[in-house]
């Protein structure tokens, strides 16, 4: 609804207009986030640095596909962070349910 608002909007003022949410604000107009199941293994060194890190992550992409594909590539680009992790493998799947 806030983009056909936005629309209006510029439409009647002739002009750019911009909508400034806060976060709570856009929770309510953007909706819930795909919940995930991550399945991982990890190795040490008997240092206790991690040698090596493996994870599946599922997403619930309910019935329609909609953005669920790029949740996913961005969680896999995040998912190795900061670290350096000299075997580090990271794989996704996106599930059609029937269930949201």
């Amino acid at each position: 609804f806030a983009a056909a608002r936005m629309a209006l909007a510029a439409k009647r003022l002739r002009r750019p207009v911009r909508l400034v949410l806060d976060r709570s604000e856009d929770m309510e107009i953007s909706g819930q986030r795909e919940p995930f199941r991550g399945e991982f293994k990890c190795a040490y060194e008997p240092n206790g640095k991690i040698s090596a890190f493996t994870l599946n992550a599922l997403i619930n992409g309910g019935h329609t596909a909609s953005i669920t594909k790029e949740i996913m590539d961005r969680a896999l680009s995040h998912a190795h962070n900061a670290y350096h992790i000299p075997h580090f493998r990271a794989t996704g799947v996106c599930c059609e349910t029937n269930w949201y």
